[in-house]
């Protein structure tokens, strides 16, 4: 369950695809300095003060690793974005060494971090292959926490602006505000600190890490979505149920915390995903429609949102509600579509929208999309033969299409519905210009069917057709 679990997840994230020599495998060395200066007014902690140097030489060497990520990759179809090219730095990179050293400038003390590092880039094609789930989450994640950095900065700046020339009084509530500033950056290193234990698979320590950042700023919403991501990895490899739970209630608290924030719902769907409750598909479509609504370009979650309509359109019984979820299903490909045009596997997906489960019939108008989606798939590299079922129809071969569709649902007598066989054999022969034999084929798989009503607009259409022709 949980391998399939992840294949829905992976879908679509990230969705670059990369050439077959993507980058030249090695190792590249990354320096970078960060700084920070103290006693220039307020009695600032020379303790945070290092931890502000640091972060801020890590940022500068993400950026300096970026510009070498973005020199050795080739990409297909468009560019990666600034964000993108950071986010596969950040996830690549190893800090080999640190040293902060503090510098006497005038009156004030500058903090200075220099950063040693090491991209090792034979590994940029796996971080990408195996996270595209994760990847704009991840993007998301760095994202929020460099501009809670910087909101910080701004307030620290603001608060320093004129303190020497405070009264006692004053300065005092100004100390008490900078302490504050102090907890919630504190809170974000730890943070930051977690995210580079879960890199190494450390989830324990992560979390432990996550839960200090907590402790200081409750209202962190960047944390609890950590701290759930961390709990899903956890149960992964040991007590599956408690863990789930914990993510679960993580995730919740971050919806709660911060509402306005896509990743939170985002996160709380992730939890769900793992969950066998009756209502739980309900809740994922919920937290993804949600998270969609904040963030309309959200791509992996178009798509997984289309996933949940998927399963919800798996268990309809009546063919009205079950259209009814084919066509959100459809709708949310489409979107992904829209977004991302040159992309292969959600063309593929979108191909598998309009195709359905193969237990309910399909309209003829919505099995020459499917096929279109596929040749669309197909053009960009998506190898078909081992994964679609409509081969020879993509190849405009109608005729060797319906013999595969005989043999293996009618002759081979499959659990698949007869009518359903019968009704693309119908199409097949529609296709092929026999109108004839194609109104035939409606009408037995319309008898088979017991008067499906799809059918019976295939069957109507072919007819009109069919009358306006000859």
């Amino acid at each position: 369950m949980i391998t399939q679990i992840k294949r829905i997840l992976m879908i679509v994230g990230v969705l670059i695809i990369f050439s077959g020599e993507t980058c030249i495998a090695m190792v590249q060395n990354i320096e970078a300095d960060g700084y920070y200066i103290i006693g220039d007014g307020p009695d600032e902690s020379h303790s945070v003060a290092k931890d502000r140097a640091r972060l801020d030489a890590k940022r500068a060497a993400i950026e300096k690793a970026g510009v070498y990520v973005e020199s050795i990759t080739v990409v297909k179809d468009g560019q990666l974005t600034k964000d993108e090219i950071n986010t596969i730095s950040a996830q690549i990179m190893s800090i080999e060494s640190e040293k902060i050293t503090p510098e006497i400038v005038g009156e004030t003390v500058r903090y200075h971090c220099h950063i040693l590092a090491k991209i090792n880039s034979s590994s940029i094609d796996q971080s990408i292959l195996n996270n595209r789930r994760k990847l704009y989450e991840s993007e998301q994640k760095i994202k929020q926490q460099t501009e809670e950095i910087e909101l910080l900065k701004k307030e620290l700046i603001l608060l320093k602006k004129g303190y020497n020339s405070l009264g006692e009084k004053d300065k005092r509530e100004i100390d008490y505000k900078i302490k504050n500033n102090e907890n919630r950056f504190t809170a974000v290193d730890w943070n930051d600190k977690g995210t580079d234990y879960v890199k190494k698979k450390e989830y324990q320590r992560a979390i432990e890490c996550y839960q200090k950042a907590i402790e200081l700023n409750p209202n962190l919403t960047i944390a609890w979505i950590n701290i759930s991501s961390t709990y899903l990895d956890l149960a992964e490899i040991q007590d599956y149920k408690e863990n789930i739970d914990k993510a679960k209630e993580c995730a919740m608290k971050a919806t709660n915390i911060g509402p306005e924030n896509a990743l939170s719902w985002v996160m709380l769907a992730y939890t769900y995903e793992y969950c066998h409750d009756r209502d739980a598909v309900d809740k994922r479509i919920f937290s993804y429609k949600k998270a969609v609504t904040l963030d309309p370009k959200y791509t992996a979650v178009w798509n997984n949102l289309g996933n949940a309509y998927r399963l919800k359109m798996s268990d309809c019984k009546s063919d009205i509600t079950y259209e009814n979820y084919r066509q959100k299903f459809i709708d949310c490909y489409q979107k992904v579509i829209d977004l991302k045009p040159r992309e292969r596997d959600v063309w593929r997906n979108l191909g598998k929208a309009y195709e359905g489960d193969f237990i309910k019939p399909i309209s003829i108008k919505n099995y020459i999309k499917m096929i279109d989606c596929y040749r669309n798939a197909i053009a960009l590299g998506f190898e078909y033969k081992e994964n679609i079922s409509y081969q020879y129809s993509i190849e405009g071969n109608h005729k060797k299409q319906i013999e595969e569709i005989h043999k293996n649902y009618i002759a081979a007598n499959t659990s698949a519905p007869d009518a359903c066989a019968w009704n693309i054999i119908a199409i097949e022969f529609y296709l092929d210009g026999d109108y004839n034999t194609a109104i035939n084929g409606f009408k037995n798989a319309l008898e088979k069917s017991g008067g499906n009503e799809t059918i019976k607009e295939n069957l109507n259409m072919v007819r009109k057709e069919s009358q306006a022709r000859y």
